[in-house]
């Protein structure tokens, strides 16, 4: 089915697919052989259609005009360091997060057992870095951002779901 206004219908059909793709209930794990189903991987894919498309296609005042409050999409302090206090607002911290997405500064921890319990996202200037002989590394990063993947699942449909309401008033 073609885009009418592929913004919007991007986004829309990004969020109807993660509802079908949860319908599906894919639990399927242990047999290497069958069509495993990745939930985690699902939702960085995800991640590109919610988050990086939503900022890059529209300007900041899209951004700016949602609440800039972080604990009104229930991240805390806690879950970014690098970050003053007074740039702890959605803006930053979504910028930082499509620059760590985009250019796949994900790094993952798990519970043991093989499951993902959390992610960081980190993000770097790379020519600061450059500057101070210091190489592209989490450890080196500016910003790093710490979510569990449910807490990630719900920023990035709020994020969605806001995005489709503000676009939808402007039509």
């Amino acid at each position: 089915m073609k885009y009418k206004d592929f913004e919007y219908d991007f986004v829309e059909r990004t969020l109807r697919n993660i509802e079908w793709i949860a319908k599906q209930n894919p639990t399927v794990k242990d047999d290497p052989t069958s069509m495993t189903f990745y939930e985690f991987t699902n939702l960085i894919n995800q991640c590109l259609g919610l988050i990086i498309l939503v900022k890059e296609l529209s300007d900041d005042s899209f951004v700016k005009s949602l609440p800039q409050a972080i604990e009104h999409y229930s991240l805390r302090k806690t879950d970014i360091d690098g970050l003053a206090d007074n740039d702890l607002i959605l803006l930053n911290v979504l910028t930082h997060l499509r620059n760590s997405i985009a250019h796949g500064h994900i790094q993952q921890s798990d519970d043991g057992n093989d499951e993902i319990t959390e992610v960081v996202f980190w993000d770097a200037k790379p020519w600061e870095l450059k500057k101070e002989n210091k190489d592209m590394t989490i450890d080196n990063a500016e910003v790093k951002i710490f979510l569990t993947f449910e807490k990630l699942k719900n920023f990035a449909n709020t994020i969605a779901n806001e995005y489709l309401i503000k676009k939808r008033i402007k039509q």
